[in-house]
Formats: structure tokens, sequence, C-alpha cells
């Protein structure tokens, strides 16, 4: 828990921070966009090209064990015996709502509530995944487990990045990045991660910084709110060190770490995309989805219709 601890303990500096500096980078945007970005159409840039599936993988005999591909949720004694309190669970379907149905389900970790709402995500290295978003918790709504790794702990090991838009069109500008392998299936059973806030710093609105992000993202389409998209987890680290970006963990009202439990689905091929499901994705200021990420709902329709990928 120690980790944990550092990780909580730095969270409010590290919040005001990046409050202070998204504030004035985003005023600076409204000011004078074209000091950072040259092209600010959010669907004049081409479809990305550069958005495919996860190229075939090994799956461990523990998943492969697992039937039922479609995302349910978990049941209440799965999550106590993983070191979460069930009630403490915000976000969570319910069943009733839009976003999820009642279904029976053979698995006996599931309750039998499936979730039809799924989201566009990229893996470290661009290529996409879908989740459901099962919940958020904070560092109150964990207890620990003998013999397990803490879920706070585990979180950590599986940070998930989203990306808050400058505009007041939309939360976040793009389509979130996990840092997802095989063993984010192998070793996290919950799907828990931290969720970390990736803004520009004001570094990005000078001359120079606005022409480096040109050359190195400029490939990648134009997000919402018109800055650039990024794409892997490698521009997120290199811009950071760059001091392009600043990483801030988010934060509820209460000022409590964030953690999200996801199913991401490890092949959605096969059915794990249900006839019902329905892809929310970000828009841009004409209300359609980006250009440069609507593969991400090309290849779902194509899974939801036929089971596979489009290509």
């Amino acid at each position: 828990m120690n980790k944990l601890n550092r990780t909580i303990t730095s969270v409010f500096v590290m919040a005001l921070a990046g409050t202070v500096l998204f504030s004035s980078a985003n005023a600076q945007f409204i000011q004078d966009p074209g000091r950072y970005l040259k092209r600010q159409d959010t669907n004049s840039r081409k479809s990305n090209s550069d958005i495919r599936p996860m190229p075939t993988r090994t799956i461990s005999a523990s998943a492969a064990a697992i039937s039922e591909v479609r995302p349910f949720d978990f049941n209440d004694s799965y999550y106590s015996s993983h070191g979460i309190i069930p009630s403490m669970i915000n976000k969570r379907y319910t069943g009733s709502d839009k976003g999820s149905v009642t279904e029976g389900v053979g698995e006996k970790d599931f309750s039998n509530v499936r979730i039809k709402e799924t989201f566009p995500l990229a893996n470290a290295k661009g290529f996409l995944l879908y989740y459901a978003q099962l919940g958020t918790v904070h560092e109150g709504s964990f207890v620990d487990v003998p013999s397990q790794k803490a879920a706070g702990e585990m979180a950590e090991d599986f940070p998930m990045y989203a990306f808050p838009s400058s505009s007041l069109n939309s939360e976040e500008r793009q389509a979130r990045i996990g840092d997802f392998g095989n063993e984010y299936w192998d070793l996290n059973p919950l799907g828990i991660s931290i969720l970390i806030d990736v803004t520009f710093t004001d570094q990005a609105f000078t001359k120079a910084g606005g022409n480096y992000l040109e050359t190195v993202l400029g490939p990648n389409g134009v997000a919402e709110d018109g800055t650039f998209r990024i794409r892997t987890l490698e521009e997120v680290n290199d811009l950071f060190l760059g001091g392009y970006l600043q990483k801030t963990p988010r934060l509820d009202e209460q000022g409590r770490q964030i953690y999200v439990i996801n199913r991401v689905m490890r092949d959605p091929q096969g059915g794990a995309v249900a006839n019902d499901a329905f892809l929310t994705m970000i828009q841009g200021r004409d209300s359609k989805p980006l250009s440069s990420e609507m593969n991400f709902q090309n290849e779902f329709d194509c899974l939801r219709s036929t089971g596979t990928w489009c290509s």
C-alpha cells in the first residue's frame, strides 16, 4: 500500500498544478488558437488509417476458460473477494437503464446485467480495443484481501489515460489510451485502472511547441477541441518528458483519486459485440464522430453485424 499512499499524498499537489497549467494553456488557445494548431477543422483530416485492430493474440488457459465474452458486470461476491466494497461502486449499470439489459448468464462470477454501452480505446501501441465501464471507485472503496495484491496497487500497474477537452462541447476530446497488454487480462481480474488526465502545458502553446507538435502529432488527425489527437502511449510519455503534456490523477468532487473498473474485450470477435450493443464516441462540433477516429465506429459495425473485423 506504500505506493498507493504516495500516489494519494501527491494527488492534491499534482491536481493543483495540472489545473493551473490547463487553465493557462486553455486561455491561450481561446485567445489565439493559431499559435498552437494550424488545422482546427475536426472533420477536415483524412480518416485514421493508423487505427487498426489488434494482431492475433495468444490467450491464456484461464482466460480461455471464460466462455462468456460479452461484457457482463461482476456480481457482488466477486467484487468483495477482490477487495472492492460493492455498495461503493459509482456509475454501475442496473439492467434497466439505456446502457444495459438484464439477461441470464452461466458464469458464476457475473451478475445478470449485460452492458450494451461500449467505448473505444487504444492500447499502448495505438491498436483499437473496446470496453464497457462497469463503474468507478475511490480509495475508500478498497478492503484488504489476504494473499491478494491490493486493488489500488493493481490499478496503478494498468493506468488508463483520458484527455479532457478544452471546449464546452465535450468532457473529453478523444478516445482514451490504456496501458494494456496480455498481463492486463492475466493478472488484473477486476480490470481496474487508475485514471490519469492528460492535458497540454504552456510549452505546447509556444510557436516552437506548436511546430514540434505539428510534426509529431499532425499525422494523427485532430481531436474534438481542435488540438492534435494523441495515438500511442509512447507519444504520451515522450511529450510528457519533453514538457508538452501534464499527467494528473483524476479526482472526484471530494478530492479523492478515481479508479475505473472496465471489461476490456480481449478479442471483440466471435460475438463479444452483441447485436444490441452501441458505441459511444467522442463527437465533433458537427455532432458527428471525429473523422480521425471513424475507424473505431467502422470496425465496431462490422463486429456487431458479422462477428469479425472488417478487414
